[in-house]
């Protein structure tokens, strides 16, 4: 896709910061691992990137271990529910921000078991109170109501009531403000860029209100569900991701490596053109992962439009639609429906 994104640009009143989010891995540095072998997907280089910039506590690494190993297994949820259990988590990763607007915003929240969720919302002076409509594993709630260009921090409570997570973040002002406010860009985060803690420590510093994710962010190649979940928790217990998914809403669209391997394209993968992708699966996955607008279900494709005050923001879908064999022609890049 892209390897580094250096400039800055104004739109509508909103800085957009675009930052590289490649690791600078150093290859000779036996700490570090490279992009090529981030890809791999191995326990001992995964424990690596884990590792790669600060070193974790043990019981953080044995989570991981035991938690790749019950996803990998038969019974995948309901082992991973009782590794959760064995190491008192009550929630998977942390709170991660979402589909943010003047006066609304989301929170995913990924529970071991499921859970009704209730978050509370405050500006300092009145608090509001949101329910999940069921209980299920990952839940997204919507918090409406809220005022534009307002500081405000929230609580996540399980069916128990227990506070199982915390944040911040600022609502974009309203479309008609002239007031200048803050959104990074960025892409190629890989599995390697997700635990670099100057990285995204800076993009929150900033008081960026939102950030755009531009693809291959945290799953390298992988082939199944189970693999890509694996990555996945590869993710979400990295200390400096879960900070900053806590506190700065992001949207995100997929790149070759999240979608399938590299240079993937289409619904077919290989030389023969006979090995059938399942994308369906796959966008089902993604959307249950990240925290994106809703999506038609009918829709072909994870593309989406929304505003963030003046900003008028449309993520594309690069890769499910397309046609890789008929490059140049008419709707092979991203499809008839998202063209049109």
């Amino acid at each position: 896709m892209m390897n580094t994104l250096k400039y800055l640009t104004t739109l509508s009143g909103a800085l957009i910061c675009a930052l590289p989010l490649v690791s600078g891995a150093k290859e000779k540095n036996p700490k570090y691992v490279s992009l090529g072998d981030a890809h791999k997907g191995t326990l001992e280089l995964d424990l690596k990137i884990l590792n790669q910039f600060v070193d974790q506590p043990k019981s953080t690494q044995d989570f991981y271990i035991k938690g790749r190993e019950a996803i990998l297994s038969d019974q995948g949820t309901e082992n991973f529910a009782k590794v959760c259990a064995q190491f008192g988590h009550q929630i998977v990763g942390a709170p991660m921000l979402g589909d943010i607007t003047t006066d609304s915003i989301k929170v995913r929240i990924h529970t071991p078991t499921p859970q009704q969720i209730t978050v509370k919302v405050t500006d300092g002076k009145k608090e509001l109170s949101f329910n999940s409509q069921q209980q299920q594993l990952v839940n997204f709630i919507s918090c409406q109501g809220l005022s534009p260009d307002t500081a405000y921090t929230y609580r996540v409570l399980n069916s128990a009531q227990t506070e199982i997570g915390v944040g911040s973040f600022t609502t974009p002002p309203t479309a008609q403000s002239q007031k200048s406010f803050r959104i990074a860009v960025g892409a190629d985060f890989h599995k390697i860029g997700l635990h670099r803690p100057e990285l995204l420590e800076q993009v929150q510093a900033r008081g960026n209100r939102a950030m755009m994710l531009l693809g291959d962010l945290a799953v390298d190649g992988r082939r199944t569900i189970p693999e890509r979940d694996i990555d996945y928790l590869l993710r979400d217990v990295s200390p400096v991701w879960k900070q900053f998914s806590a506190n700065v809403p992001s949207y995100t669209s997929w790149d070759d490596h999240d979608y399938y391997g590299n240079d993937t394209g289409g619904k077919t993968a290989g030389k023969s053109g006979k090995h059938m992708i399942p994308v369906n699966d796959f966008r089902k996955n993604w959307r249950k992962q990240w925290n994106n607008p809703t999506p038609d279900p009918e829709r072909e494709g994870i593309y989406f439009s929304t505003h963030l005050g003046p900003v008028h923001m449309i993520m594309c879908d690069t890769r499910s639609c397309r046609v890789n064999e008929a490059r140049g022609e008419h709707n092979s890049f991203l499809g008839e429906e998202q063209m049109a």
